[in-house]
């Protein structure tokens, strides 16, 4: 119950923690993957203590060309606490050549890719 050190975890229950994590992170996609039958979705599960870097390495690294994120759920004061969202970030680091759509409640918020790349 209880949060320890992964380096003080014994490695077969670590291994098994990843695994029920991985297993939980595909199970909240497949009502998305049922939404979109026609077309082709992957899911991918970064590993990075920080989400944002690990999104941003990931769409230089593949070539990501169009990604839709879902807005975080912050407020000003916990926006002013915590510094940028992972959103926030990534529609102002994103490469050139990706289009980033974030979806708030209310509004679509994009980053179009720079036409001439």
């Amino acid at each position: 119950g209880g949060y320890i050190p992964i380096s003080e975890a014994d490695a077969h229950a670590f291994a098994a923690y990843v695994q029920d994590v991985k297993q939980k992170s595909e199970e909240i996609f497949v009502s998305f993957k049922k939404l979109c039958e026609s077309n082709t979705i992957e899911t991918f599960l970064l590993e990075d203590d920080n989400p944002a870097n690990a999104l941003l390495s990931f769409i230089s690294e593949s070539g990501v060309q169009i990604l839709v994120l879902g807005s975080d759920d912050s407020n000003f004061i916990t926006r002013k606490l915590k510094g940028p969202g992972i959103p926030t970030t990534i529609l102002r680091c994103a490469p050139d050549s990706c289009d980033v759509y974030v979806v708030d409640r209310d509004r679509i918020v994009s980053k179009l890719a720079d036409s001439s790349s």
